[in-house]
């Protein structure tokens, strides 16, 4: 995207950049959650009597 900030407006550079940071923080949202999630089924997993909690 860096390399674009030169070849078109800066108003449009300006609100492309605002749409693409809005999808990198729902996907990091995203990815987050699904980390969570796994961190309960491996911690359900592992407390089921495989481990020591």
């Amino acid at each position: 995207m860096q390399d674009q900030k030169d070849y078109m407006p800066k108003a449009l550079y300006e609100r492309k950049m605002k749409r693409l940071q809005a999808l990198m923080d729902d996907l990091e949202e995203a990815i987050q959650a699904i980390t969570d999630e796994m961190d309960e089924v491996i911690a359900s997993w592992y407390c089921s009597g495989r481990g020591n909690c």
